[in-house]
C-alpha cells in the first residue's frame, strides 16, 4: 500500500484524471439505474476502471535506470490497484442487497 501511495503521489495528473474518469462513472450509475438493474453499458463502463487503475500503477512501477523494479512488482501493484478500485466502486454501489 505504501508503494501504491507513493506511485499516487509521483504521478498526480494522472492520478487526477484517473479519479475525475472514476467518479464520472459512478455519477452515471444514479442516472441509469432503472428497476431492473443497471443497463449493460454501464456495466461495461464500470469493469473498465479496475483495468485502467492496473495499467497505470503496471506503467507507473517501470523500471528506469535510477530504479530497477522487478515485473512482479509491476504486476501485484497493479493488481492491487484494480481490485482497491473494483471494491471501493461495489461498495459506492450498494453493496450487497440486505433486503
Amino acid at each position: 500500500m505504501r508503494k501504491l501511495w507513493h506511485d499516487i503521489q509521483t504521478h498526480k495528473r494522472a492520478a487526477v484524471l484517473f479519479l475525475a474518469y472514476w467518479l464520472a462513472t459512478l455519477a452515471v450509475i444514479p442516472i441509469t439505474r432503472t428497476p431492473g438493474g443497471i443497463p449493460y453499458p454501464v456495466v461495461a463502463l464500470l469493469l473498465t476502471t479496475p483495468l485502467i487503475a492496473g495499467a497505470l500503477v503496471g506503467r507507473w512501477r517501470a523500471p528506469t535506470p535510477e530504479r530497477p523494479v522487478g515485473r512482479d512488482a509491476r504486476l501485484w501493484g497493479g493488481i492491487l490497484a484494480g481490485v482497491l478500485s473494483a471494491e471501493i466502486t461495489f461498495l459506492v454501489m450498494g453493496g450487497p442487497s440486505t433486503r
